[in-house]
Parts: structure tokens; C-alpha cells; sequence
């Protein structure tokens, strides 16, 4: 699956069903590109996917240690 690289480490098996869920409901990759943003000390950001069909994937992720929360949020158009 291309366009994962915006999330801050590898995509445990869960959350690439969860993306692959989601674009599956949603007619796929929107033609937006995909957004981020880091923290400076990059312990905290998001990352947007957008679906063809305008809603938003969004990941707020934290980074503790050498673990990362992901918290996924579906947005509406």
C-alpha cells in the first residue's frame, strides 16, 4: 500500500486495516495529497489521508519512548 509514509513509524497490522478500511468505503485515495504535521521534538503529530469521496482519515499519533499511540478519527465532508 503506497502513502503510508506520513505516519511516524510503521502502521502496526491493525491500523493498515484500518486505512485500507477506510479508503475501501470511501472510493479510495482522494486527489488531495496526504497532510502532516510534527512536533519539533517529533514526540507528537498528525497525518491526514483523504478519501475520494471527501472525508478525512485522521491520525493524532504520540510518541512515548519507543512506543506510538495512533488515534484514528473519520471526518465528514
Amino acid at each position: 500500500m503506497t502513502g503510508l509514509r506520513v505516519f511516524p513509524t510503521v502502521l502496526s497490522v491493525d491500523g493498515k486495516r484500518r486505512v485500507e478500511d477506510f479508503l475501501a468505503q470511501h472510493g479510495g485515495r482522494g486527489a488531495r495529497p496526504e497532510a502532516q504535521s510534527e512536533a519539533a521534538n517529533a514526540s507528537r503529530g498528525w497525518s491526514e489521508i483523504y478519501a475520494a469521496d471527501g472525508h478525512v482519515l485522521r491520525c493524532d499519533w504520540t510518541l512515548d519512548g519507543t512506543t506510538t499511540h495512533m488515534r484514528f478519527s473519520e471526518i465528514d465532508p
